[in-house]
């Protein structure tokens, strides 16, 4: 066996080898470009630098007097490496003052919740409140200009409520619509369970971004008060969220408003509302409220 560039005859054991992609060359060679050193042990960084190099390369480097520099190379990417983390760990601070900055304006503006998505009707924006482990983590922050929103959905989950031994709970057999239990339309006619153990609502946005707002997520008799309440806050937000989408929708045509058109769109709200009232959806109270912010008094 000799070397395939100086012609050295090599002895496996006595002569230190560095062995190319097609072919070996000695000691002196492969340290004359850069592909070893005056060591008779070879790291196993060299080994795996040299299985990259042709004979051909490593012929052309030695004739030119030129050194492969994979080191430098391996320095350079270890160096560029550290200052990409250190880049991600200042801005992953900065998006965590951010956010907590953002948070403390809308509790400032006073903003509405459904759990832990907040609207503000100042901003203009909803932001959902992330959890402990998610600010520990700094997970992405999740807001969204209210010109985002294009629908949203209802959903519950329906459950049984037994006393036998405890609270226990089952599916409904028959009742369930999708993988998750989610039945659509919660709120549309009767209902043929007697208990649910979720309900939610789920906000549709721009570029497929999708959040949950959740009203209820224990065992709950749709008997009960806390039910009806809950039936109550889902009206009164849909109806919110109703007049968002309006305003959305209603930006995207080149159609002007019209006084008469305000005045229309005013009184379908009130009748809307009159109706949840004698429906006994909403309280009276919760009717003069609402009034009010319809007719911006």
């Amino acid at each position: 066996m000799k070397c395939s560039i100086c012609g050295k005859r090599l002895l496996v054991g006595i002569n230190s080898i560095t062995t190319l992609k097609d072919g070996v060359i000695c000691n002196n060679c492969a340290t004359e470009v850069g592909l070893s050193t005056k060591s008779l042990f070879h790291s196993m960084a060299e080994v795996k630098s040299s299985g990259t190099v042709t004979v051909a390369e490593a012929t052309d480097y030695f004739n030119n007097h030129k050194t492969f520099t994979f080191e430098q190379e391996r320095a350079q990417k270890k160096l560029e490496k550290k200052q990409a983390q250190k880049e991600e760990e200042q801005q992953r601070a900065e998006d965590a003052d951010k956010y907590d900055q953002l948070l403390s304006e809308f509790k400032e503006d006073k903003a509405w919740h459904v759990g832990k998505v907040y609207f503000d009707d100042k901003k203009q924006q909803v932001l959902v409140k992330k959890s402990t482990a998610e600010h520990i983590f700094n997970e992405r922050t999740l807001n969204f200009p209210y010109s985002d929103l294009e629908s949203y959905d209802v959903i519950e989950d329906p459950t049984t409520i037994e006393k036998k031994h405890g609270v226990g709970r089952s599916i409904v057999g028959g009742l369930v619509a999708g993988p998750t239990g989610a039945v659509l339309g919660a709120f549309s006619g009767g209902k043929s369970y007697s208990a649910v153990s979720k309900v939610a609502m789920i906000l549709y946005f721009k570029e497929n971004y999708h959040i949950e707002a959740t009203f209820l997520s224990t065992d709950t008799s749709t008997s009960s008060s806390t039910y009806a309440a809950v039936q109550r806050s889902i009206m009164q937000v849909g109806h919110d969220l109703d007049k968002i989408i309006a305003d959305n929708n209603a930006g995207t045509t080149t159609q002007a408003t019209t006084p008469s058109d305000t005045s229309n769109s005013t009184a379908d709200d009130l009748r809307e509302l009159k109706q949840l009232l004698d429906d006994g959806i909403i309280t009276q109270d919760d009717f003069d409220t609402k009034k009010k912010q319809i007719l911006g008094i």
